[in-house]
């Protein structure tokens, strides 16, 4: 049987990432919802869902895994012949493509907050070049790149979206010439080497890894491989073992995720942990056609959401905290962003932005 990460499943992981994305926004630290008063009882305890929030940082992960079987998928398709005249159209297609929603959400966003006084550009530099320059780079994508201010911090991933991007012809040679284990080797050990060390929670090579084991699954068919994989065994016999096995790894993940430092081996938290989730998810929970549908539509939508749940959060704060219980405030905040989103969606369509980024790419 032919197992693929298929479109469908992929707009899946990224609705899983968004909405764990939003739980850890929300959660990740006790000073996010100091202000207010969310029920955690019975069932949890505050120490619990922080802990919890934290672990859903893999969201990040769960994105740039995406992301490199989705980019060397198409990367594949350019063949060896002539690959390396179709490279720089090929970087240049896949950039514009990546980076044109967030032009869109960033410019509107900053126009919008402009109009209502929220945004205080005193502090975006000391003349109005400087502010200039902090806010289009921002609005380009990459103000994460250059060190520069940001409208939200969230937004950070589209620099590292673009540092993927234009890595991908550098990183498929290295696994064609050199291997998949010696190419992760090498990324592990660069930082170490170099003396850099953790690169930080918001720097595109901490994520690198788990960025090539997407690229690896798609190469090497690891998905295939692994839903194929016998332990020796009646075939019954063996695939529950695999799944009680699998399922163990991921609940392991989870509460072995903050007990590991993040500084010595953040590839434990950036890429191990969230494989073995993409694993479990590709393998049993995507069989279950709803979960699918319902996850694969908050994926179709997931880049609004990413961009918007941030001001949603804060701006509307009093509102969606009002719903009291935790595990209904990423709820409720999904909701509006989604709803949001689905309206800058349908605008984006009749305004001719489309077509104007159809014209991009085709020059």
């Amino acid at each position: 049987m032919k197992k693929v990460l298929t479109r469908d499943e992929s707009l899946a992981l990224k609705g899983i990432a968004v909405f764990l994305m939003v739980f850890h926004h929300c959660f990740r630290s006790a000073d996010k919802f100091a202000r207010y008063t969310p029920v955690f009882s019975p069932l949890f305890t505050e120490t619990q869902v922080v802990g919890l929030a934290q672990w859903a940082k893999i969201c990040v992960a769960l994105f740039a895994f995406v992301s490199g079987y989705g980019l060397m998928y198409g990367y594949r398709k350019l063949g060896e012949e002539k690959r390396r005249e179709k490279i720089s159209g090929w970087v240049k297609t896949h950039l514009i493509s990546t980076l044109s929603g967030y032009w869109f959400v960033a410019v509107i966003a900053y126009i919008l907050m402009a109009i209502v006084g929220k945004i205080n550009f005193s502090k975006w530099g000391s003349n109005r070049l400087e502010k200039l320059v902090n806010v289009v780079l921002d609005c380009v994508g990459v103000s994460n790149l250059f060190g520069t201010k940001t409208l939200r911090g969230a937004w950070w991933y589209m620099g590292a979206a673009v540092v993927f991007i234009v890595l991908v012809p550098v990183l498929a040679y290295l696994i064609r010439k050199l291997g998949g284990t010696i190419t992760l080797l090498l990324v592990f050990l660069f930082p170490r080497i170099a003396g850099i060390g953790f690169p930080g929670g918001t720097a595109a090579y901490s994520f690198l890894p788990v960025f090539v084991l997407g690229m690896l699954a798609c190469e090497q068919s690891v998905f295939e491989q692994f839903h194929s994989w016998q332990i020796g065994m009646k075939p019954k016999v063996s695939n529950g073992i695999k799944f009680v096995l699998t399922l163990f790894l991921v609940v392991f993940g989870v509460w072995s995720y903050n007990k590991i430092p993040l500084k010595v081996f953040w590839e434990y938290h950036y890429a191990m942990v969230p494989f073995i989730v993409i694993l479990f998810l590709e393998e049993y929970v995507f069989r279950i056609s709803w979960v699918k549908r319902l996850f694969g539509f908050l994926g179709k939508y997931s880049l609004y959401i990413w961009l918007i749940h941030t001001f949603v959060r804060d701006y509307l704060g009093r509102y969606v905290w009002s719903v009291r219980y935790f595990w209904l405030v990423p709820v409720v905040i999904l909701v509006i962003s989604l709803g949001m989103g689905i309206i800058l969606d349908i605008f984006r369509k009749y305004c001719g932005y489309n077509k104007l980024i159809g014209y991009l790419m085709k020059k």
